[in-house]
C-alpha cells in the first residue's frame, strides 16, 4: 500500500542549504498528446537540512508547478540500493504510467512515497522518514538518490522525473592542489592555496575543514644520500598552520582526525615528505588568505626534483596517490647554478611597415656557467584615462633570435597611442637562473596632428577628406554608455556635442570603415588579424558573440587589443553601432556585438564584425498569411481547416500539414507606432494577437508607444521576416559612436 506522508510547512527560517545538484533529464512526448510542458513540471528539486547537531534531518523542497488545477499527487522514490540493470532501467524510464507508482512492481531497493499537493503554496518542504534513514545506514550507503515525480489528471502530459541526491556522510576528497614553484641553486620555494573541500561532519554547504597537508619531495636527477634536505614554514594563509616531522595516517573512515594520528616518518634516499597542519575552512575571500609557503633547504644546484602536495581533510578523505596521481598534480622544477646571469639590454622601439607594430632591440645577456636560454618578458598597457591596464607575460628562445648590428630584436605589437607601456626584460640561463630585471617605459605620440576633443583620437582622412575625429568608445552618458536608442536620437545626442570650434554629428558609414581599415586591406579593424587567431580575438578580446553583456557595459573591463592603430576602440564588437549611411537621412548599423545571432556559426559571428559590413535596423516578427491569401480558409476555436496550398509557396508546403487548429496566436494585429512621448507618429507595426497574455505588446515595444487600429484578422503564421522599420529599432546591444569636425 502507499505511504501517504505529510507535507511540513515550516515557520522558522531555511537552515543551511546542502550542496546537491539537481538533475533535470530530457522532455518527452506523449503520442496522443502534447509535447511536454516544463510549466507543468517542479522546479529546484533539492534536499536541505533542518536542526543541527544530533535533532538534524533531512528535507527535499521543490517549486510547485505553474499550472496546479489539474495537479493530483507527487510522488518519490528512493532508491536504497546499489544501482543495478534494473533499477538503472526504472531510474531512466519516463514516468507517468500506472505500472510506475504499482509498489508490487517496483525493481528491489525502491522504495516509493505520495504525497498530495498544497495548491495554494509556491514551495513544498517534505520530511524524508526516518525509516529511510536507518535503512540508508544499515547498508553503509554514503549517498541516496530521490526521485520526484508531479502526476495530472491529464494524462496526455506526463511530464519527466526530476532528481536530486542526499548525501549523508563526507564522501568529497578536497579539490586538487597546484604547486608553484620558485627554483634556486640550493633551495626552492613551494606555494599553494588552501584547496575547497565539499563537506565535512554532516555540516551541509559550508566547506570542511583541511586537516592537513603531505608535502612529498622527490629526487629526479640525483638522491639525497648524504645531503638531507629540510623544511621551513613561511608566514602564509594563518599563523595557526603547522609542519611537523611526522606523516598524518588518514582514518578516512568517517572519523575525525586529530593530531595524534601520526607515525613517523620514514625518508629514503629518494623521497622525504612532511606534513603541514591547518586545521581550517576555505574562505574565498581573497587568494592572500589561502596561501602556503615552504621552503626547501640543502638541494643540490642543476638538479631535478619533483614536488607533490596532497590535501586531506578533517574526516581524513583524500586524494589517492596511487589510482589518481595527476590530481595531486606533482611539479617538477632544476635548481639553478651558482651564478645569475648579465644583462645590460639598453632597449630600443623602431617603426616598421605593419600599423601598430614595433621592434625592440636589446644588448644580448652573458653568463659565465651555462649560457643564455631566452629572454622572459612582462608588458603593462596601461589606459592611463580609463584607469586599466593589459598585463601579458612571454619568453622567446635565444636560439631563435638573430644578431644584428650586436642586438636583438623583437617583434611587439598592438602598440597604439594614449597608452603607456611599461615592458620589463630578464635574462634565463641554462639551469634556470634569472638575471637582473631591465624596465623601460614608452608612449607612442598621436599620429595626427589634429587636437581633438576630449574623449576622441584623430583619424586620419582618405584624401578626397581631411582628418577628422573619433569617440575612442561607443557613445558614453558619463561612465555609461548609451544603448537602447533609435537612430534619430543617436544623431541628436551626437550634434549636440558640437560647440563653436567643432562640428559634430554621428559617424558615417565612410568615416566608420576608414576608422576601422585605415586604408588597408584589413577586414576586422583589430592590429592583429592573423586567421587563426580571429577565434581568440573576436570574441575574447572584442566581446564578439561572447554572450556576456557585462564585459561590454564597463570600459575597464575591455581589453586593450581591440583597438585600431589611430587608438579607437573595439569597432568590431561589444555594441554594433548607429551610422548615417550615403544618403545623409540613411539608416545603417555597423559591426558586431556581444549578442549571439540565433543559429549563427562562427564564420557568421565573425562577418557582423567586418570592417565592410552594414545592415538595416530590423526586429523580426512572424511572417503570415492572412485570411484570403494562398485559398487558406479559416474557422474559429478548434475546427478543424482544409486548405488548398499555392503550387509555388513552398514555405507553407514545408511548415504545414493537411489539418490545422486555430489557436490564438493564429491572428495579427495592426498598431499605429508612436514615440515615447506619445505624440509623434513613427510608422505601422504588425504583431502577432495574444488575447491571454497581458503586457506582451508593450513588452516588445522597445520603449516606444503602441496603438491597436481595428481588430484582430485571422492568419496563419508560417515563418519569420523584418518588418519593424529601421528608424524605429532600438535594443540593449545597439550604441552609437560621434564624429567631428573643426569649423
Amino acid at each position: 500500500m502507499h505511504v501517504k506522508a505529510r507535507l511540513l510547512r515550516l515557520l522558522l527560517p531555511l537552515a543551511l542549504p546542502a550542496l546537491f545538484a539537481a538533475a533535470l533529464s530530457g522532455c518527452s512526448d506523449d503520442a496522443d498528446g502534447e509535447e511536454f510542458s516544463f510549466e507543468r513540471q517542479p522546479q529546484g528539486f533539492k534536499a536541505e537540512t533542518d536542526g543541527s547537531g544530533d535533532s538534524i534531518h533531512w528535507v527535499l523542497v521543490w517549486e510547485t508547478p505553474s499550472d496546479p488545477e489539474r495537479l493530483k499527487a507527487y510522488h518519490l522514490w528512493a532508491i536504497l540500493a546499489e544501482e543495478t540493470e534494473e533499477t538503472a532501467a526504472f531510474v531512466s524510464r519516463q514516468t507517468g504510467f500506472s505500472g510506475d507508482v504499482d509498489e508490487s512492481r517496483l525493481p528491489a531497493g525502491i522504495r516509493h512515497w505520495s504525497a498530495a499537493p498544497d495548491t495554494g503554496a509556491s514551495r513544498e518542504r517534505w520530511r524524508i522518514p526516518d525509516d529511510a534513514h536507518a535503512e540508508a545506514r544499515s547498508l553503509s550507503l554514503g549517498a541516496v538518490r530521490w526521485l520526484l515525480w508531479a502526476e495530472y489528471s491529464d494524462s496526455r502530459r506526463p511530464g519527466n522525473r526530476i532528481s536530486t541526491r542526499v548525501y549523508y556522510r563526507d564522501v568529497f576528497p578536497p579539490e586538487p592542489v597546484t604547486v608553484e614553484v620558485t627554483a634556486f641553486a640550493d633551495s626552492a620555494l613551494l606555494a599553494w592555496n588552501r584547496p575547497f573541500d565539499l563537506a565535512d561532519n554532516l555540516e551541509p554547504n559550508r566547506s570542511g575543514r583541511i586537516f592537513g597537508y603531505r608535502l612529498e619531495l622527490s629526487a629526479l636527477t640525483t638522491d639525497f644520500a648524504g645531503r638531507r634536505p629540510f623544511f621551513a614554514l613561511r608566514e602564509g594563509a594563518d599563523s595557526s598552520a603547522l609542519l611537523v616531522d611526522r606523516t598524518i595516517v588518514p582514518a578516512g573512515n568517517g572519523t575525525p582526525l586529530d593530531e595524534g594520528a601520526v607515525e613517523e616518518r620514514a625518508p629514503t634516499d629518494e623521497a622525504v615528505s612532511v606534513v603541514v597542519l591547518d586545521g581550517k575552512s576555505w574562505k574565498g575571500t581573497s587568494p592572500d588568505d589561502e596561501r602556503f609557503v615552504v621552503s626547501v633547504r640543502n638541494l643540490r644546484p642543476g638538479q631535478g626534483y619533483r614536488a607533490r602536495v596532497t590535501p586531506f581533510d578533517s574526516l581524513g578523505v583524500t586524494r589517492d596517490l596511487d589510482d589518481n596521481p595527476m590530481e595531486t598534480r606533482p611539479a617538477d622544477f632544476v635548481t639553478t647554478d651558482s651564478t645569475k646571469p648579465v644583462f645590460n639590454a639598453s632597449p630600443t622601439l623602431s617603426p616598421t611597415d605593419r600599423i601598430g607594430t614595433y621592434l625592440l632591440g636589446f644588448r644580448p645577456a652573458t653568463d659565465r656557467q651555462t649560457g643564455i636560454a631566452r629572454y622572459e618578458f612582462e608588458r603593462v598597457d596601461a589606459d592611463t584615462l580609463e584607469g586599466r591596464a593589459d598585463t601579458v607575460a612571454w619568453s622567446v628562445l635565444v636560439d631563435t633570435l638573430e644578431l644584428e648590428g650586436g642586438r636583438h630584436y623583437v617583434a611587439l605589437g598592438n602598440l597604439v597611442p594614449g597608452v603607456v607601456v611599461s615592458l620589463g626584460l630578464a635574462a634565463r640561463d641554462s639551469s634556470g637562473h634569472l638575471s637582473d630585471r631591465v624596465d623601460t617605459v614608452f608612449s607612442l605620440p598621436p599620429k595626427s596632428a589634429l587636437a581633438c576633443p576630449a574623449g576622441m583620437v584623430a583619424v586620419a582622412g582618405d584624401g578626397s577628406s581631411g582628418d577628422f575625429c573619433m569617440e575612442r568608445f561607443e557613445h558614453r552618458d558619463g561612465d555609461r554608455f548609451v544603448t537602447q536608442v533609435r537612430w534619430d536620437e543617436a544623431r541628436e545626442a551626437c550634434k549636440a556635442l558640437g560647440d563653436g570650434s567643432w562640428e559634430a554629428d554621428l559617424c558615417s558609414e565612410a568615416q566608420w570603415t576608414r576608422a576601422c581599415t585605415e586604408g588597408t586591406e584589413r577586414k576586422w579593424g583589430l592590429l592583429a588579424e592573423d586567421e587563426e587567431e580571429l577565434a581568440r580575438l573576436l570574441p575574447l578580446e572584442c566581446g564578439v558573440g561572447s554572450g556576456d553583456s557585462s564585459l561590454s557595459l564597463s570600459a575597464s573591463l575591455r581589453s586593450l587589443a581591440c583597438t585600431t592603430g589611430d587608438g579607437v576602440r573595439d569597432l568590431p564588437g561589444h555594441f554594433q553601432e548607429w551610422v548615417v549611411g550615403p544618403e545623409t537621412d540613411s539608416v545603417r548599423i555597423k559591426g558586431g556585438s556581444w549578442m549571439r545571432p540565433n543559429g549563427s556559426d562562427q564564420t557568421t559571428i565573425q562577418s557582423l564584425a567586418m570592417c565592410s559590413s552594414r545592415s538595416k535596423g530590423l526586429w523580426k516578427r512572424p511572417r503570415f498569411a492572412l485570411k484570403g491569401n494562398h485559398d487558406t480558409l479559416f474557422v474559429f476555436f478548434g475546427d478543424s481547416v482544409r486548405y488548398a496550398v499555392d503550387p509555388k509557396d513552398t514555405v507553407m508546403k514545408r511548415r504545414v500539414s493537411d489539418t490545422l487548429l486555430w489557436s490564438p496566436g493564429d491572428s495579427v494585429q495592426a498598431f499605429a507606432v508612436y514615440a515615447s512621448d506619445s505624440s509623434t507618429l513613427l510608422g505601422a507595426d504588425t504583431l502577432q494577437h495574444f488575447p491571454t497574455r497581458a503586457g506582451w505588446v508593450e513588452a516588445n515595444a522597445n520603449g516606444l508607444v503602441y496603438r491597436a487600429e481595428g481588430g484582430p484578422r485571422a492568419a496563419f503564421v508560417y515563418g519569420e521576416r523584418n518588418v519593424f522599420p529601421g528608424a524605429m529599432y532600438q535594443h540593449r546591444s545597439v550604441g552609437f559612436r560621434c564624429c567631428a569636425r573643426a569649423k
